[in-house]
């Protein structure tokens, strides 16, 4: 790529944008302005980012160009004067963290989110703020105080959520890296609907400190905060500035260096035709080119894990969200029922009691991953029953429906797909493959093992080698989507 073309630079990667500031072929300022350029292009279209310092951000610009003529470039950050967004409620002290309500619309932090000061300490520039949906409960992004986020491959669907405006900032080169994070597929979603890499972290292995929601500071059981890219070398480039120290390296990228396992189909509801396809024949690439098909025996009863996930993620959330009718559809949980409202308001009203019985499950679930996972290095699955759904904004979260197979059926049907890593703590690695026949862009999700982070972004990018990764949405070359 010329570097000499900033706008074509604002495509690249955050990697080969730091390199060409390290260099000298483009200043921290140029580069930063073109991005810029992209939000004035675009956002108005797609509605990514929703709140912008950016003449703060020049300064800091200018200032870092003026440190990399007096400082040898092995003195420089890993993202040194590179220009770049974050999620709505990563704290950053002069901008609201408004979770997309509006109780919170004038709320600001005291202090900087510890990860978002790792990515200054690594030279960052961050410009602006992306949206989401209130309360980060919906896999769409809208709320009151922004409004609504669209897909840059189709504006009437959805970019996913709760991460939405971080994918759409991404592909459409406003930032080459973001900062989203994910409880239930909120980066996994987005990362599949817009074409783009995402990676959710291992529980608890990137400090989550300065992403809580006004008054409840305390960490959030299986929440995670992770990176968005249009590169799997970027993932692991932000892994290791923002993750805790430990984490194991993997540097194998040959096809042939890899096992995997497979699990195409829905195992507990409607999986669409187009995406099984793609992925499909993405599996059968990859095995052309060399990677290995085991099939060790995936002794998970996929039911009871999902159930357990539901009430656990909904425990976790509990505080934001105690209705009036979750004690009517608690004891219908306890008849029997088990459709969405049913389990979620049971996990709302568990006793510590009952919360530590499950969580003693979980341990046995991740158990026999770690089982799983001695036979094979990963388990290629996918992120969604579905390509991105169209906007269906005023029917609460829940209760929506999708396009599966021409039929409508409930989004919920979605939900296993971020419950297996998410309940297990698992990390988990979002790659693009290719599209639907009706050109959505479809992604392969990718999990491992605890703390084996880098293993599944390792295994993304020998996908993205074998199978060509990130392409730009037509809307960013002038077409219309």
């Amino acid at each position: 790529m010329g570097h000499g073309n900033f706008d074509d630079l604002t495509m690249a990667s955050a990697t080969e944008q730091a390199t060409a500031i390290r260099d000298g072929e483009v200043s921290s300022r140029e580069l930063l302005d073109a991005s810029i350029d992209r939000y004035q292009q675009y956002n108005d279209t797609v509605n990514a980012v929703v709140v912008e310092r950016i003449d703060q951000a020049r300064q800091r610009a200018a200032k870092l160009d003026d440190l990399r003529t007096t400082m040898g470039s092995d003195q420089l950050g890993p993202l040194h004067g590179v220009p770049r967004t974050i999620k709505d409620v990563i704290d950053w002290v002069g901008t609201p963290s408004t979770w997309g309500d509006p109780a919170a619309a004038d709320y600001h932090p005291a202090r900087n989110a510890v990860l978002l000061d790792r990515l200054l300490d690594a030279g960052a520039v961050v410009w602006g703020k992306t949206n989401v949906p209130y309360q980060l409960t919906d896999w769409q992004s809208f709320n009151d105080i922004y409004g609504r986020t669209n897909n840059p491959w189709d504006l009437e669907r959805t970019p996913g959520g709760s991460s939405g405006g971080s994918a759409a900032a991404v592909a459409t080169g406003m930032t080459a890296l973001e900062i989203g994070s994910d409880i239930g597929g909120s980066i996994r979603f987005p990362a599949h609907y817009c074409g783009i890499f995402g990676h959710k972290p291992t529980f608890n292995v990137v400090p989550s400190r300065g992403h809580s929601y006004p008054g409840q500071e305390g960490e959030v059981d299986i929440n995670v905060c992770g990176p968005l890219a249009r590169t799997a070398a970027d993932l692991a480039l932000c892994m290791d500035i923002i993750a805790h120290r430990g984490l194991p390296s993997d540097e194998r990228r040959s096809p042939g260096d890899f096992t995997v396992g497979v699990m195409l189909e829905n195992p507990m509801g409607t999986q669409d035709d187009e995406l099984t396809a793609v992925l499909d024949d993405a599996v059968e690439r990859l095995v052309a080119a060399g990677v290995k098909v085991a099939a060790p025996p995936l002794e998970i009863d996929h039911v009871a894990a999902q159930d357990l996930y539901a009430k656990l993620v909904r425990a976790a959330t509990a505080a934001l969200d105690v209705q009036p009718d979750d004690a009517m559809h608690a004891a219908r949980y306890q008849l029997g029922a088990r459709d969405y409202q049913a389990v979620g308001s049971r996990g709302v009203l568990l006793s510590h009691v009952e919360w530590v019985e499950l969580h003693n499950q979980r341990q046995r679930l991740r158990d026999q991953w770690v089982d799983y996972f001695s036979t094979v290095d990963v388990l290629l699955c996918p992120p969604a029953a579905s390509a991105a759904p169209t906007h269906e904004t005023e029917v609460p979260f829940g209760l929506q429906s999708i396009d599966v197979n021409g039929q409508r059926v409930s989004i919920i049907e979605q939900w296993l797909w971020a419950g297996i890593a998410s309940g297990p703590y698992l990390p988990s690695t979002v790659a693009p493959v290719g599209f639907t026949a009706g050109g959505l862009p479809a992604g392969i999700q990718i999990m491992g093992a605890e703390r084996r982070d880098h293993t599944t972004i390792a295994v993304a990018a020998m996908v993205e080698q074998t199978l060509g990764g990130f392409v730009p949405p037509p809307m960013t070359s002038g077409v219309q989507a």
